[in-house]
C-alpha cells in the first residue's frame, strides 16, 4: 500500500464527519479569488459609504466651476402709457406701448474663485487616494479572508485525519496494553494524544465556522447563503531586497499621498480664507434698451426709437482687521495657519513612519522564506519517514502505532507548510498596503530582483 493510498483511506474514512461543514447545495456561490472585488464593490456596506463620498467629492470640485461663470440676467416689460406721459413717449396725447429690454451680467470675485476651484481640486485628488487606499484595504482584506478560510478549511480536513489516526493508535495500544504487551504509560500517552488531537479539531471546527460568518458579511452576502470556495495557496515566494524594495516604494502608500494632497489642499484653502476675508472685487456689465410703438403710426408716420443704455462697473472692498493678528478674523487665519503647520510636521512623521513599515514588512517575508525552506524540510523529512515506516510495517518489523504516529508527524508538517505559505501571503498584502502597490507588482518586482 502506497502512501497515498493511506492518505485516500484517512479521507474516506472521515468523510462524513465533515459532509455537513462542506456541504455543496444546488443554490450554492462559487467564491473564487477573482469574485472577491465583484462582491465587496457590490455588496460591502462600508466600500458603499466611502464610494459616496467619494462622489460628493467629485461632485463638489464639478460644481466649483459655476461659481467661475458670470451671473446673466435678461428681462422684457411693456407698458401703456397716456397723456403727458404718452405724449413725452410718442409726441401725441393718445399715448402707446412702451416696450423695454434688459441684459445684465455679474462676475463675482468675492470668493477668489480661482484658489477656491484649486482647493476643490486638490480635495478631489485628496478624495480619490482616499478612495483608492480604502478599496484597496478592503479588497486585501477580502483575500486575506479568503485565503484564510481556504486555510481553516484544509487545515480542519487534516486535523480531521489526525483525530482518525490517533483513535486508532490508542485503540492499538489499548489492545497491547490489555494483551500485556505494551506497558500502560504508552497507552496513557497514546490517549492524551488522541484526546489533544480532537480538542483540536472541535476548536478549528468552531473557528472555521466564525471566520465563514465574517467572511460573507465582508462580502455582503446573506449569512445563510451556502458558498464554495475554489482556490488554494499556491504562490511563488521570494525574498525581497529592503533597499530596492525602499527606493522603488518608498513614499508611495495611498493614505500618505492623500494626506500631502489634503496639506495642499489645506494651504490653498488657508489662503482661499484670507484672499476672501480681506479684498473682495466684482466686476457688474448691464445694458438695457427701451422701445415706443403709436398706435396711430399707420395714420401718422412716426418711427420708434431705442433709448439705450450701457454701465460697467468695478468695485471692491477691503478689510483692514484680517491683516492684524489680534483680530477676531486675523486670530482665526493665523490659528489656521499654525493647524497647517502642525500637518505638514505630521506627514513628514508619517512619511518616515511609512519607510520603517516597508522595512519591517520586507523583513517579516524574508523571514517567512526562511521559515518555508525549513518547512519545506521538514515536510519532506516526514514524507520519507513515513515510507519507510510504511516499508517497515508490511515487512513486520514496525507495529500500526508507530505507523499511525508517522502519519500523523506527517499531517503535522504539511499543516506547519500550509501556515507558512498563508504567513507568505498576508505579509504580501501587507506590504501590498504599505507600498501602494499590487500584489502582483511586488511579485513581478521580487522575481526581477531574484533572477
Amino acid at each position: 500500500m502506497n502512501k497515498s493510498l493511506w492518505l485516500t483511506l484517512a479521507l474516506f474514512c472521515f468523510a462524513p464527519t465533515l459532509s455537513s461543514i462542506f456541504a455543496q447545495t444546488s443554490g450554492a456561490l462559487y467564491v473564487d479569488e477573482a469574485m472577491i472585488e465583484t462582491l465587496i464593490v457590490s455588496n460591502n456596506v462600508n466600500f458603499k459609504a466611502i464610494q459616496t463620498q467619494y462622489e460628493q467629492a467629485k461632485r463638489a470640485r464639478n460644481n466649483m466651476w459655476n461659481e467661475f461663470l458670470p451671473q446673466i440676467s435678461v428681462g422684457v416689460a411693456s407698458n401703456r402709457v397716456y397723456g403727458p406721459e404718452g405724449l413725452l413717449a410718442h409726441g401725441n396725447i393718445s399715448g402707446g406701448w412702451v416696450n423695454g429690454v434688459s441684459f445684465g451680467a455679474r462676475l463675482d470675485l468675492t470668493s477668489w474663485v480661482w484658489m477656491g476651484m484649486l482647493k476643490t481640486q486638490y480635495e478631489y485628488e485628496a478624495g480619490e487616494l482616499s478612495y483608492a487606499h480604502a478599496k484597496q484595504q478592503l479588497i486585501s482584506n477580502g483575500l486575506i479572508a479568503f485565503y484564510g478560510i481556504i486555510l481553516e478549511r484544509d487545515s480542519l480536513q487534516l486535523r480531521a485525519d489526525g483525530v482518525r489516526i490517533s483513535q486508532e493508535a490508542y485503540e492499538q495500544s489499548l489492545n497491547r496494553f490489555n494483551n500485556g504487551v505494551a506497558q500502560q504509560l504508552e497507552m496513557l500517552n497514546a490517549e492524551v494524544s488522541y484526546q489533544n488531537q480532537n480538542n483540536q479539531y472541535e476548536q478549528a471546527k468552531i473557528s472555521f465556522e466564525q471566520s465563514l460568518l465574517s467572511f460573507k458579511q465582508l462580502l455582503g452576502i446573506p449569512l445563510d447563503q451556502d458558498i464554495i470556495l475554489v482556490g488554494n495557496i499556491n504562490i511563488e515566494t521570494y525574498r525581497f531586497d529592503i533597499d530596492q524594495t525602499l527606493n522603488a516604494f518608498s513614499g508611495q502608500n495611498l493614505a500618505l499621498q492623500q494626506a500631502l494632497k489634503q496639506q495642499i489642499a489645506n494651504e490653498w484653502n488657508l489662503w482661499f480664507n484670507h484672499a476672501s476675508a480681506t479684498f473682495r472685487p466684482f466686476v457688474s456689465l448691464d445694458y438695457s434698451a427701451q422701445y415706443t410703438s403709436n398706435p396711430v403710426s399707420h395714420m401718422v408716420p412716426n418711427a420708434s426709437k431705442a433709448r439705450n443704455s450701457f454701465s460697467l462697473t468695478l468695485g471692491f472692498s477691503i478689510q483692514l482687521d484680517a491683516f492684524l493678528p489680534w483680530s477676531k478674523t486675523g486670530l482665526s487665519l493665523w490659528q489656521a495657519r499654525d493647524g497647517f503647520k502642525i500637518q505638514a510636521m505630521k506627514n513628514e512623521d508619517q512619511a518616515i513612519t511609512n519607510e520603517r513599515e516597508i522595512i519591517a514588512s520586507t523583513e517579516k517575508i524574508n523571514n517567512i522564506v526562511s521559515r518555508l525552506a525549513i518547512l519545506e524540510n521538514a515536510a519532506r523529512v516526514s514524507a520519507r519517514a513515513l515510507e519507510l515506516t510504511r516499508i517497515s510495517f508490511e515487512q513486520g518489523m514496525s507495529t500500526q502505532l508507530e505507523l499511525d504516529q508517522a502519519l500523523i508527524r506527517w499531517n503535522e508538517a504539511q499543516l506547519n507548510l500550509v501556515s507558512a505559505k498563508f504567513d507568505y501571503f498576508r505579509a504580501l498584502q501587507e506590504l501590498s498596503i504599505t507600498t501602494g502597490q499590487s500584489p502582483s507588482s511586488l511579485m513581478n518586482f521580487a522575481r526581477t530582483n531574484n533572477q
